[in-house]
């Protein structure tokens, strides 16, 4: 076998192990060489496995989701990162400040604006005339 044959078979084999989930520690065991050098000369071999692997897992999950599986359904939206259990923090709201002036409540928009109306904090007004509704 000449260096470019073991080269491939090497390459493919990373990739394989890496499909169904090895570890870069566990394809180098399996083809005889460092972690090391298996990250330098097959990183893309490795990161096409794990990219399989994960396609593979993400469509199982989403097979058994769809035949009605409820658990397997959260489990997916988590390892997409649409965590149900916790908001995410951009998903479309506004952050608002509500500011009372003369009993009147000022709409602040912009978080970084509030400063400006002499908020000190938590909904404090600084400074008199203020009330809350």
């Amino acid at each position: 076998m000449t260096a470019k044959a073991d080269k491939v078979s090497i390459a493919q084999a990373v990739e394989e192990n890496a499909a169904v989930g090895c570890t870069l520690a566990d394809c180098a065991r399996a083809v005889g060489l460092s972690k090391r050098t298996v990250q330098r000369r097959f990183r893309k071999e490795f990161n096409r496995g794990a990219g399989r692997c994960k396609v593979s897992v993400k469509k199982a999950l989403h097979k058994a989701a769809m035949k009605g599986n409820v658990q397997a359904g959260i489990v997916l939206l988590k390892v997409m990162g649409e965590n149900p259990d916790k908001p995410q923090k951009n998903q479309g709201v506004q952050r608002v400040i509500l500011v009372y002036e003369d009993g009147n409540p000022v709409k602040v928009s912009a978080p970084d604006a509030a400063p400006a109306l002499g908020v000190v904090g938590r909904g404090e007004i600084q400074g008199s005339g203020s009330g809350a509704a």
